[in-house]
């Protein structure tokens, strides 16, 4: 059961598995419905960057999923003060060319006064460490071809592949 094993996670994080350089920078956790607000402040500001908009219902549906989907978790960062300062959410599944599950890291942002302080290597650690503590076999995203800062973080801690995303979307018909 999902909360069972979110419970577990925190308990290991807690338990030293996220290094004590970590632990002193930022405070990273489960999201929790308490962190609705301070969540969908730091979401409106991801999709600007990418300059996206969702309905209030597809955003709200996102949160929905992150608290309550078996598939679908969420890590906030919170500074010293609590505030939470980025996230990171994932989407777990089965694949075809391995024996594990795979682990699509799907959304990450850190707001921009706490950029190239470490958070998004702590928020992205912590997904590996998930990955670990679960028993998946590989943790994945896709990033803009432009996004230099982000592609340097990157590269430290994955290696990048030859593919290229396409993609067609489909318009939900209404049940």
């Amino acid at each position: 059961n999902k909360n069972g094993l979110l419970k577990t996670l925190s308990e290991k994080f807690s338990d030293g598995l996220l290094s004590k350089k970590e632990k002193i920078m930022n405070t990273i956790r489960i999201l929790a419905q308490s962190d609705a607000e301070s969540w969908r402040t730091l979401w409106n500001d991801y999709l600007a960057v990418y300059q996206a908009q969702l309905s209030e219902e597809k955003s709200q549906l996102t949160w929905q999923k992150l608290m309550v989907h078996p598939s679908i978790n969420g890590w906030g960062a919170f500074n010293d003060e609590g505030k939470m300062i980025g996230f990171v959410h994932t989407v777990c599944h089965p694949n075809t060319w391995g024996d594990g599950d795979s682990c699509l890291m799907e959304d990450l942002f850190v707001a921009q006064p706490y950029r190239r302080r470490g958070v998004a290597r702590q928020l992205i650690e912590t997904v590996f460490t998930f990955a670990r503590v679960s028993g998946l076999e590989r943790v994945y995203w896709h990033t803009n071809t432009d996004n230099d800062a982000a592609r340097a973080l990157y590269a430290q801690l994955a290696w990048p592949t030859d593919t290229v995303q396409f993609r067609r979307d489909f318009p939900l018909k209404a049940v």
